[in-house]
C-alpha cells in the first residue's frame, strides 16, 4: 500500500502519540438478521501502545471477542463493521482497517502478520489432519516469503521460542498428539510467525490448569519485553487480568463502561458493573464458605436491549426515570480512568456518587465481614465415603494384534475418607487422575483393585468395587454427578422436563404427574421457574445450563454428588451464583461433595479439606487452611505459587517447575516429583515415599514433609 493510499483511508485526525500502534474510535459491529439488529459491538473506542497490555473483560455475550475479530475482518456473515475507524499504525504509515475489503491482499497481510491471533481451544483452531509443522510453516510462508527449507527452520526456531522441547519432533506430530500446554505453544507460535507488532489473545488460558496457565503468561510477559508487541488480552479471568494487564477495558453489551490503569480498575473501580464482577471473585483471602456478591439477572437478549444504561436493570445504584431512559454519557474520572455512568454526572445526581471501595484486601472485604456465617456444623463427623488403595490402570496396545505394550497408571494407590456432610476437593494438574478417581468412584469406570467403602441410607457399608455392574445399578441413586460443560451434558432434543425427569423415569420412581411435580419442585431448589419445562437447553445461558445439570443430580436425593469442573467454564459471575446454589443446597440437603477442580481460588472458598494429586497418587490432604497456608508438599507449593491473585500489586514472576509432568505410562523411580522437586535427595530418587500421617488431619506422601518449610498463600 503506498503512502499516497493510506493518507486517503483515514478520516478525521491521526493519534499523535508515536508510541500508539492502534486507535480505535466509535466502533460498531452489527448482526443483521428478519428477527432484527443485535448491536454486538456498540461505539467501542481505545487506543493500545506498542510495548503495552490491554485486558478486556466482561461477561459472555458482551462483545470482547467480536470486538478483536472486527480488528481483522474475520466476522461471520451476517455481522459487519457498520461505523468506526480502527487506525493501525504499520511502517509505510496509518491504515484504516475498517476501510479494507476483509478477504483483500492487504487484509490477509495484515492477518497474521501485524497482528497475530491466539484462539481459545488450540485443539480447534489446528487442522487434525495437518502436522504442526505444515501448519506453521504454511504460515511463515506467507508472511515472510521464505523457502520450504528455511520456512521449516523458522518454525522450528519459532516453537525454541515458545520454549517447547524437541521442536523437531513436534514439527513432525499432529496437534492431538499434544498437551493442552503444548499445544497453546504451538498456537503462540504459529501467532508469531509473521512477527505481529500487536497479539490478541483470546481467553488463552481457560481450559488450562494453573501451572500450565502460570507458564503461559509467563511466556507470553516474556515475548512481549524481548519484541515489544503490543498485547490484547481477552478473558473473564480478572486475576489474569490483575497479573498481565497494563490497562483494562471493560465491556457491557457491546459498550465500553468503564477504562483505566490496571491499579485503577482492581483499586478505584467507578462503574457499578465493575465493582460487581470484581466482588463476585472467590477469592483465597475472603472468608471461606460465605455467600458470594452476585450480579442480580442475567445478560438480556440482544433484541430486548434496555433503554437508557444497558447495564440498569441489573444496577442496585440504578435511578429510575434517569439510568432507564438516557444513556450515559462517558465522564473522564481521572487521569486515563473513565466510566459511562450518570452517577458521575455531577449535574444531574450529586448525592448519589458511590463510596469508594478498596481492593487491595481482597474484593470488597465489607461483604465478606457482613456475610452470614456458615452454619457451625454440616457433619457429624461419620465416614460415608472410605476409599483404600484405589487403581485404576489402562493398557498401552499397539502392532497388528494390539498386544498391551504397557499401562498408563492412571490412579495409582490412592486412599482417602469423605465424612458425611463435608466438601472434599480434589486438586492437581491436567492428567493427575483426579476425573478417573472420580468415575472410578461411581463406577462409571470399574477399578483395576483396592476398596471404595460407600454407607447407605441404612448404615451399612458397601464395597462397591467389588459390585458387578448389575449390583451397582440400584446404588446408583445415591451417587449423582455435575459435569464441567453444561451445554455438551444436555442432550439439545430434550426438553428440561424430559432432561430432570429422566433419572426418575429409569429407576422408576413415581406416575407421570409425581414426576412433573418432583421436576417443579427442583427447579424451584435450584431457582428457575417453572415455565421453563417445556424449553431446550439451547434457550438457556450457561448459569441457567448448569442449575438444571444440578436440578438432574439432585432429582434422586443423592448422599454423595461429584462435581467435575462445574464452574470452569463459566464467567465469575455466573460462576459464583452457582457455587453459592450449591453451598445453599448443601446445607439445606445435607449433601456430601467430592469437588474436582484446578481452580484454587474456587476450591479454598467452597472446600472443607483438600486432596493434592500428582500422576495418579495423593500426596497430600488436609483441612483447607492447613493446606493453603502451610504446604507440606513441594508440589502442593509449587501449585498455589502459580495462583494468579486478582491484584495487580501482587505481581510476582513466577518460577515454572523444573522438568515435564511425570510420564504415568512411565513413572520414573522413587517419588514421581523428584525429577521437578527442587528440594529432591537421593532417597527420593529411588525410594518410594508412604501415603502417612505426619500431624492430625495431615496426610503426605513426601520423605522430607517434617523438615521443609514451604511456601503457601496468605489468608
Amino acid at each position: 500500500m503506498t503512502a499516497e493510499q493510506v493518507v486517503t483511508a483515514l478520516d478525521g485526525v491521526l493519534p499523535d502519540d508515536e508510541r500508539t500502534l492502534l486507535s480505535v474510535r466509535g466502533l460498531k459491529t452489527h448482526f443483521v438478521t428478519d428477527e432484527g439488529t443485535t448491536r454486538a459491538v456498540d461505539g467501542v473506542s481505545f487506543d493500545m501502545a506498542a510495548g503495552k497490555s490491554l485486558g478486556v473483560v466482561g461477561e459472555t455475550g458482551c462483545g470482547k471477542s467480536i470486538t478483536a475479530r472486527s480488528l481483522l475482518g474475520i466476522i461471520d456473515p451476517p455481522g459487519r463493521v457498520v461505523e468506526g475507524e480502527m487506525l493501525l499504525r504499520r511502517d509505510d504509515g496509518w491504515v484504516d482497517l475498517a476501510k479494507l475489503p476483509r478477504n483483500g491482499p492487504q487484509m490477509r497481510k495484515i492477518r497474521g502478520g501485524d497482528i497475530g491471533l491466539v484462539f481459545q481451544e488450540p485443539m480447534s483452531s489446528f487442522s487434525p489432519v495437518h502436522t504442526v509443522g505444515s501448519q506453521i510453516t504454511e504460515a511463515v510462508r506467507l508472511h515472510c516469503g521464505l523457502s520450504n527449507k528455511e520456512a521449516l527452520e523458522r518454525a522450528a526456531e519459532l516453537l525454541r521460542q515458545v520454549g517447547i522441547p524437541r521442536p523437531d519432533g513436534v514439527l513432525k506430530e499432529y496437534a492431538w498428539q499434544l498437551s493442552g500446554g503444548l499445544r497453546q505453544r504451538a498456537m503462540i507460535a504459529m501467532a508469531l510467525a509473521g512477527e505481529p507488532k500487536l497479539l490478541i489473545a483470546d481467553e488463552p488460558t481457560t481450559a488450562l490448569d494453573v501451572t500450565t496457565q502460570a507458564q503461559i503468561l509467563h511466556l507470553i510477559r516474556r515475548l512481549q519485553e524481548q519484541t515489544d508487541m503490543a498485547i490484547m488480552l481477552i478473558t473473564h479471568d480478572l486475576g489474569v487480568i490483575a497479573e498481565m494487564a497494563d490497562e483494562v477495558l471493560v465491556i457491557y453489551l457491546g459498550r465500553v463502561v468503564e477504562r483505566g490503569s490496571v491499579e485503577q480498575i482492581f483499586r478505584a473501580p467507578k462503574h457499578p458493573y465493575t465493582r460487581a464482577l470484581l466482588n463476585s471473585i472467590p477469592s483465597t483471602q475472603r472468608a471461606a464458605r460465605i455467600k458470594l456478591p452476585t450480579i442480580a439477572g442475567s445478560i438480556p437478549h440482544p433484541f430486548n436491549r434496555p433503554d437508557g444504561c444497558s447495564f440498569n436493570p441489573r444496577c442496585k445504584h440504578s435511578v429510575a426515570g434517569l439510568c432507564d431512559t438516557v444513556e450515559p454519557a462517558t465522564h473522564a474520572l481521572d487521569e486515563r480512568h473513565e466510566a459511562a455512568c450518570h452517577l458521575y454526572n455531577g449535574a444531574v445526581q450529586k448525592g448519589l456518587a458511590l463510596p469508594l471501595l478498596d481492593f487491595r484486601s481482597g474484593p470488597d472485604a465489607a461483604t465478606a465481614d457482613t456475610a452470614e456465617p456458615p452454619p457451625a456444623a454440616r457433619t457429624d463427623g461419620s465416614v460415608l465415603l472410605d476409599v483404600r488403595d484405589l487403581t485404576k490402570f489402562f493398557p498401552i496396545r499397539s502392532g497388528m494384534f494390539s498386544r498391551v505394550r504397557g499401562q498408563v497408571r492412571a490412579v495409582d494407590g490412592v486412599s482417602f475418607d469423605l465424612h458425611r456432610g463435608e466438601t472434599l476437593a480434589l486438586v492437581g494438574e491436567s492428567g493427575s487422575g483426579k476425573t478417573t478417581t472420580s468415575r472410578a468412584i461411581l463406577r462409571a469406570l470399574d477399578p483395576d483393585s483396592g476398596q471404595i467403602l460407600f454407607r447407605r441410607s441404612g448404615g451399612e457399608m458397601v464395597d462397591l468395587a467389588g459390585l458387578t455392574r448389575r449390583q451397582v445399578r440400584p446404588l446408583r441413586s445415591e451417587l449423582q454427578m455435575i459435569f464441567q460443560d453444561p451445554h455438551s451434558s444436555l442432550n439439545p432434543r430434550m426438553t428440561v422436563l424430559d432432561i430432570v425427569a429422566e433419572p426418575l423415569l429409569v429407576n422408576g420412581v413415581g406416575d407421570k404427574q409425581e414426576r412433573v411435580d418432583r421436576v417443579r419442585e427442583l427447579l424451584g431448589l435450584v431457582g428457575l421457574r417453572q415455565e421453563y419445562l417445556r424449553r431446550y437447553p439451547h434457550a438457556f445461558s450457561g448459569g441457567q445450563r448448569q442449575r438444571i445439570g444440578i436440578a438432574r443430580a439432585l432429582a434422586l436425593n443423592p448422599r454423595l454428588v461429584v462435581a467435575d469442573e462445574p464452574v470452569s467454564a463459566l464467567d465469575v459471575s455466573v460462576q459464583a451464583q452457582i457455587l453459592n446454589l450449591m453451598l445453599e443446597l448443601q446445607d439445606k440437603l445435607g449433601l456430601t461433595y467430592l469437588f474436582v477442580s484446578h481452580d484454587i481460588s474456587v476450591v479454598k472458598h467452597i472446600s472443607d479439606r483438600i486432596a493434592v494429586m500428582y500422576v495418579g497418587q495423593m500426596v497430600e490432604l488436609g483441612s483447607r487452611d492447613d493446606v493453603i497456608a502451610k504446604p507440606l508438599h513441594p508440589y502442593t507449593s509449587t501449585l498455589l505459587s502459580a495462583v494468579p491473585r486478582p491484584d495487580p500489586s501482587a505481581r510476582k514472576e513466577f518460577v515454572p517447575p523444573r522438568g515435564r509432568v511425570a510420564d504415568p505410562a512411565d513413572p520414573p523411580t522413587g517419588c514421581y516429583f523428584h525429577p521437578r522437586c527442587p528440594f529432591a535427595t537421593d532417597q527420593c530418587k529411588v525410594e518410594r515415599p508412604k501415603w502417612e500421617e505426619v500431624a492430625p488431619g495431615r496426610m503426605v506422601r513426601c520423605h522430607r514433609a517434617k523438615e521443609l518449610d514451604l511456601a503457601g498463600m496468605a489468608s
